[in-house]
């Protein structure tokens, strides 16, 4: 299938991240049990250590969890999918009206603008793209000079991408 990838999510690295985080936690939460237990002024340090371990615990939980950014991103000539862990949205091409390139801060970012009237309901991991809340434009990727941006030879290949298949027009701004 004819489609342009615009972000993909490495499941082997974040799986691997989260199971790094989980043995940190576990590491730093061990210690501090080992302190706490020969008392003293060791319990001050014993406390640090599981606040530390504690966090790091939570941070791969919220990792198992998944984040609120979908797995993969991609323009289709039937409009714009968009995918997290097994749900999939299309926003159709009938629905959008315009691609482009928007200034935020030091980076710009690549929106897709569509009517909201002739556009499916966006599931949650959808609508946390949007600009606005109730707004018809979602943000999709930032693009910029250095990782973790998308690079600018990625919105060159948008741009030609979008005017190929016809999905809508192109205005930065």
């Amino acid at each position: 299938m004819d489609e342009l990838v615009l972000h993909q999510r490495s499941r082997r690295g974040a799986a691997a991240g989260t199971a790094g985080l989980a043995v940190l936690g576990a590491v730093f939460v061990g210690a501090g049990a080992v302190m706490a237990a020969q008392g003293g002024t060791k319990v001050i340090a014993a406390v640090v250590a599981f606040g530390f371990g504690g966090l790091l615990l939570a941070l791969a939980g919220l990792g198992l969890r998944g984040g609120v950014a979908p797995d993969r991103l991609a323009l289709t000539p039937g409009g714009v999918s968009i995918a997290r862990r097994d749900e999939s949205f299309l926003l159709p091409a009938a629905a959008i009206g315009s691609f482009g390139l928007v200034p935020v801060k030091s980076v710009r970012t690549l929106n897709v603008r569509f009517d909201p009237a002739s556009a499916p309901d966006l599931p949650p991991h959808v609508a946390r793209l949007r600009t606005e809340p109730a707004s018809g434009e979602l943000r999709l990727v930032a693009v910029g000079e250095r990782k973790p941006f998308a690079s600018p030879e990625l919105a060159e290949r948008a741009r030609a991408y979008v005017t190929r298949h016809a999905l809508g027009e192109w205005r930065d701004g």
